[in-house]
C-alpha cells in the first residue's frame, strides 16, 4: 500500500478543525473522561483533547500496520470489522482506497457514531460505506472483500465461531483476514491492566466483584491460540500467527508515551526484563504464551 501522507500527519493537519467542532470534541472526550483520574480531568480542554486524539491516532497507526504490507490496486476491497470512531476508515478513504467500515452502536459507545459522522464531514470523505453493523451482520453488506482486518476487536464478540464464520462468508476465495487480539492463555487483561486467574479468567470477578458491574468485562471473550485454531479447523480455514510480536509490543514503550501510561503494569515488566538482561528471552517464548497475537486467516485450498 502506498500513501501520499502519513496517517499521523493527516490528523495533525486536521487537529484544529476537529477541536473546534463541538460534536466531535465532546463525544470523543466523553468515553475517555470516564477513565481519567481527577488530576487528568483538571487539564485544560485543549491539552486533554490533544492527548486523546494522540491516543486514537496511535491505535489507528497500529491498525493500519496490520494491512500496510499488502499489495493493492484500484479494485482492491477492504473491510474494517469493529472500526471504532473511524480514524483508519477516514484516512484510507482520503487516500482513495475502497474501504467499508462496520461499527455497532452498543451500550456505552453510542457517541462513536456521532464522532465518526463529524470526522467524515470535517475531513471531507464519504460516509456512505460506513455501517452500524456488528460483525455477525456483515453479510448484509452484500459484498465480498480482498482484505478484512480488526485491531483489539474479536475479544469483544459473543461467539468467536459465529464471528469467524460470518467474516469467512464475505471473504473472497483468495482473500486474507488479519486480526490483532489478546491471547488469554497469558493471564493478563490489557483493557483493565490486571492479572487474571490462570486458566479460568472468568473467575477473576470472584476476587474482584466490581468487575461484574462492568459491561466491558461481561462482554469479554477470552480468546486463546487453541480456540482460534479450533474454530479455523471447523471452518476449513488456514491460520498463521506472526512470530515475535510480543517483543515488538514491549519495544513500543521506547517511543510511545501514551502506551506507557495505559499499560503501566507491562511497562514495569519491561523495565525488569531490561534491567535483568532477560529481554532477549522474548525471542524464545512459545506462541501460546505470548500476548497480544497477530494472525492471518485464509480459505483452505
Amino acid at each position: 500500500m502506498k500513501f501520499t501522507v502519513s496517517l499521523k500527519s493527516f490528523y495533525e493537519n486536521l487537529s484544529d478543525l476537529l477541536f473546534e467542532n463541538s460534536d466531535f470534541r465532546e463525544n470523543l472526550l466523553k468515553y475517555k473522561y470516564q477513565l481519567l483520574s481527577d488530576q487528568e480531568k483538571d487539564k485544560n480542554q485543549r491539552a486533554l483533547f490533544d492527548e486523546t486524539l494522540s491516543f486514537y491516532v496511535e491505535e489507528a497507526e497500529l491498525t493500519l500496520s496490520l494491512i500496510s504490507s499488502f499489495e493493492t490496486n484500484e479494485t482492491t476491497t477492504f473491510l474494517e470489522a469493529g472500526a471504532g470512531v473511524g480514524f483508519v476508515y477516514c484516512y484510507l478513504k482520503s487516500e482513495g482506497f475502497n474501504v467499508v467500515g462496520i461499527e455497532p452502536s452498543i451500550s456505552g459507545f453510542e457517541g462513536y457514531n456521532k464522532v465518526s459522522a463529524s470526522l467524515f464531514e470535517i475531513a471531507k470523505v464519504s460516509g456512505e460505506s460506513w455501517f452500524n453493523y456488528s460483525i455477525e451482520d456483515c453479510e448484509k453488506l452484500n459484498q465480498t472483500f480482498d482484505y478484512i482486518y480488526s485491531n483489539i476487536v474479536l475479544e469483544h464478540t459473543k461467539d468467536l465461531g459465529v464471528c469467524i464464520n460470518s467474516l469467512n462468508k464475505v471473504l473472497k476465495s483468495k482473500g486474507v483476514m488479519v486480526h490483532n487480539t489478546p491471547n488469554y492463555s497469558v493471564p493478563y487483561e490489557p483493557h483493565f491492566q490486571m492479572l487474571l486467574v490462570p486458566f479460568f479468567p472468568k473467575l477473576t470477578s470472584v476476587f474482584k466483584p466490581t468487575l461484574k458491574e462492568s459491561n466491558l468485562w461481561n462482554e469479554l471473550n477470552f480468546i486463546t491460540v487453541g480456540a482460534l485454531r479450533q474454530v479455523c479447523k471447523k471452518e476449513n480455514l488456514d491460520i498463521e500467527f506472526e512470530e515475535g510480536f510480543v517483543k515488538k509490543t514491549f519495544e513500543r514503550f521506547d517511543y510511545d508515551e501514551q502506551f506507557k501510561k495505559r499499560q503501566m503494569f507491562l511497562f514495569r515488566v519491561y523495565k525488569l526484563l531490561k534491567i535483568t538482561k532477560l529481554f532477549v528471552l522474548l525471542n524464545f517464548v512459545p506462541l501460546f504464551l505470548t500476548t497480544p497475537i497477530i494472525y492471518r486467516i485464509r480459505k483452505s485450498n
